[in-house]
């Protein structure tokens, strides 16, 4: 525990960097030198290694997106892949919640390390930073989506509706029946980044909530947090596998709401590590014991599910991830084992378990790469698809499943990285000045019409 005696111990993150401000700032080499500068190294170190398993969740749900595109449709069914469609449904809801959790533990990092005044205008740019790939990639799915669903007689204008609507509300909430005559997104697969945002978005208020309960009741008032949001999770879980045979799951494992408390989690069990009460030390303790089963048991149970057969009845109401997802069984859809993977994982990490492993990661690139290429997966899946089956035919298309799903993420690695280094910095650049006009536009109209006061006249009024 000598590790984690040191935790306490002030640590700075420079993370001015993180976004491009201006077209100046073209030197990537020195931004990228810059982004996150430690004291101690050992913080650089647990830092670099919760990010990297961010970006394999983030990796592996962008594998899973492409599998579950390329087997969207019946015809999918005679794929050579259809046997690891369901170890990927599975993989993708442990691992999504795995990334939930451990961002909120590094977003708490970054917010703990830079004064509140300045956490505002951050995360502003951070949410404008994610939030230009959403503005991109909603028209694009809503073509192409529509394409996709008129060449297989699936097409319904209320799909177009409200893949507009989750591209500029950001809620990945109103897609919560899987009958496939209800509303559906032609972007299913953006869920996590519309989550992310109002990750963000809230986490200052999180923040201070937490900080008045440790005011106002002491330690108790974390555990007393940290159980609400335990509890959340727990009552979704028991819910989702008691009443299979609805939409309890299927609402709510997209949802922004659960993404929030596996969020929050991970924000309250930074405090906690970082307040380092006996009841905490006693629970790192075990989880750094038991480390080695949980892998293996997630390991044996991610392996189990290959092999699994898929079904075809898309009306029947079951556990899934998708309307037009094969259902799985309820041993399968125990939504906190994620979060338990996460804290195992992040309790090795902060004890220096997992201290033998020194990456040194140049976080800007990579985080904008694997943003962009979960947002446009979907859409620019479709293209490809649709590509293909004009030129190859659909038969041909299916009996090669296996290598074009080997394909696409390679391609669609190479895609991002070309938007984010050319195509994205114009668009910030664009946006933050049409945003600081409005700004302005708005701030000139409020001195050319001041609000009256309580004790002025209104207009009209008599005077006497």
């Amino acid at each position: 525990m000598s590790e984690m005696n040191n935790f306490e111990n002030t640590q700075t993150v420079h993370t001015h960097a993180l976004l491009v401000e201006d077209e100046s700032q073209e030197n990537e080499e020195d931004q990228n030198n810059n982004e996150f500068v430690f004291p101690d190294p050992r913080e650089k170190q647990k830092f670099d290694l919760q990010m990297m398993v961010v970006y394999v969740s983030v990796s592996v749900y962008i594998v899973s997106a492409s599998v579950t595109a390329t087997h969207v449709y019946p015809e999918s069914m005679e794929s050579k892949l259809s046997w690891v469609v369901i170890f990927w449904d599975v993989l993708c809801i442990d691992l999504s919640s795995v990334g939930f959790t451990m961002l909120g533990f590094v977003c708490t990092k970054v917010y703990m390390s830079i004064d509140t005044s300045e956490w505002r205008p951050y995360v502003g740019r951070c949410v404008l930073f994610v939030w230009i790939d959403v503005m991109v990639a909603t028209p694009f799915a809503m073509i192409f989506g529509a394409l996709s669903a008129l060449m297989h007689a699936k097409f319904k204008g209320k799909d177009v509706a409200l893949t507009l609507l989750e591209g500029i509300t950001g809620l990945a909430a109103f897609d919560f029946k899987q009958h496939t005559a209800a509303w559906h997104s032609l972007n299913p697969t953006i869920w996590p980044v519309l989550n992310l945002i109002w990750c963000l978005v809230t986490m200052h208020m999180t923040v201070q909530a937490n900080m008045f309960m440790k005011e106002r009741f002491g330690s108790h008032g974390s555990y007393v947090i940290t159980v609400m949001s335990v509890c959340g999770i727990s009552l979704l879980t028991v819910f989702g596998v008691v009443y299979e045979q609805s939409n309890v799951f299927y609402a709510n494992v997209r949802a922004p709401s659960y993404r929030l408390m596996e969020f929050n989690l991970g924000l309250h069990f930074y405090f906690l590590l970082m307040r380092q009460d006996k009841l905490v030390i006693a629970l790192t303790n075990l989880l750094q014991r038991i480390d080695s089963v949980v892998y293996v048991t997630f390991l044996c149970v991610w392996w189990t599910k290959l092999g699994s057969p898929r079904t075809s009845d898309l009306d029947a109401t079951c556990i899934r991830l998708y309307h037009f997802n094969s259902c799985l069984n309820d041993h399968n859809i125990i939504l906190m084992r994620g979060c338990l993977l996460a804290l195992t994982i992040l309790t090795s990490i902060e004890t220096g378990k997992l201290g033998f492993m020194r990456p040194n990661l140049r976080h800007v690139p990579v985080v904008g790469v694997l943003i962009a290429c979960t947002t446009f997966c979907w859409p620019f899946v479709q293209v490809l698809m649709l590509i293909l089956k004009i030129m190859l035919g659909g038969s041909v298309t299916t009996l090669h499943n296996s290598l074009i799903t080997f394909i696409i993420p390679l391609v669609l690695v190479h895609v991002a990285f070309l938007y984010v280094k050319l195509v994205k910095p114009v668009l910030m650049v664009n946006s933050k000045q049409v945003i600081s006009q409005l700004v302005m536009r708005y701030r000139e109209s409020q001195e050319l019409n001041p609000v009256p006061s309580d004790c002025e006249s209104l207009p009209g009024s008599d005077p006497e």
